[in-house]
């Protein structure tokens, strides 16, 4: 029997599209409603709609989310979901090139970060990477955060990092994942409490007194590492 491949979601895929403009929200339904095994459930104008929608139906698969909404920013609505649905995939849909924007996408426990201005055939693959359960970044997002950190914004980070431990750089990698306490816990096979007082020797370490913090110093140094070479 062949093994399935962990992370890859099964058909149909359930989708929420979460804009406040109602002609980007229809053309974007119109795009997936021709590829099969998509499903798009339902759609939303703002956070509140977006949030209530996923209180009181079955959790979506992908959430494609829009990161300027009129009552609440698109970053709170992300962790928001995700504290309701752990297991639901952001994808973040934006016309903005801003690399603080993406930290915050990353930091929020987005799988990827997507220009509006993406024509329909590389929309779908991002989509397909997330399903996948890969990550997914607009190419031109990308520049704008290389050219960010080849000015300096990661500067100091990298060597920090390497001063945790080789169970501490794992814990915060999975932080930086956007994974919860318990999830760390489960992956380590240790318990919750644990990853507590990891957390609190790591923030110390770092100099940090959150999470978030935390996420986003290892982002930036994990970039610098592996493309700024």
């Amino acid at each position: 029997m062949e093994a399935s491949t962990p992370g890859i979601l099964k058909p149909p895929i359930k989708i929420l599209i979460v804009d406040d403009h109602e002609v980007v929200r229809l053309g974007i339904r119109n795009v997936l409603e021709r590829v099969p095994g998509y499903q798009v459930v339902g759609q939303a104008s703002c956070s509140e709609e977006a949030l209530a929608y996923v209180k009181q139906n079955d959790p979506p698969d992908l959430i494609l989310l829009d990161i300027r909404l009129p009552d609440q920013d698109g970053f709170l609505t992300c962790q928001k979901i995700l504290t309701y649905h752990p297991s639901c995939r952001v994808l973040f849909l934006s016309s903005f090139v801003n690399p603080a924007f993406i930290q915050q996408a990353v930091i929020a426990g987005a799988y990827g970060y997507v220009l509006k201005a993406v024509g329909s055939k590389s929309l779908l693959e991002s989509i397909a990477q997330v399903v996948r359960g890969e990550s997914t970044l607009d190419p031109l997002a990308l520049q704008e955060i290389f050219a960010w950190l080849r000015q300096g914004q990661g500067q100091g980070r990298q060597d920090l990092i390497e001063k945790l431990s080789e169970q501490e750089r794992a814990i915060l990698t999975l932080v930086s994942e956007g994974k919860t306490n318990k999830e760390i816990a489960s992956h380590i096979h240790v318990s919750e409490s644990t990853v507590k007082n990891y957390l609190g020797k790591i923030f110390e370490k770092l100099g940090v007194t959150r999470r978030a913090e935390a996420a986003a110093m290892v982002t930036k140094a994990m970039i610098d590492q592996d493309h700024l070479v």
